[in-house]
């Protein structure tokens, strides 16, 4: 039982990395964006209002997916814990 719980252990850590290296790419993108954002802001007239629609869309879905990648770290770092003391 004991090698079971050592070899769920390491591939949580290695869930948890991946996770991690995920997160740090959504936070780039989410930067990227937010500036795009910020530039297209200072643009008036119809012509970039598609642009700018599509640029806040892209940092709504980012923000789903870093939510969602947070949300499963904090998930798999309770059943670390839980492994930890059962």
């Amino acid at each position: 039982v004991l090698w079971q719980i050592a070899a769920l252990r390491r591939a949580h850590e290695r869930a948890i990395a991946g996770l991690v290296a995920s997160r740090a790419q959504l936070d780039k993108a989410l930067e990227e964006a937010r500036s795009l954002q910020a530039q297209l802001a200072g643009v008036d007239g119809p012509d970039f209002a598609s642009q700018r629609f599509s640029v806040r869309l892209k940092l709504m879905q980012l923000e789903a997916e870093k939510a969602a990648v947070v949300g499963s770290i904090a998930e798999i770092e309770e059943n670390m814990q839980r492994l930890g003391s059962g």
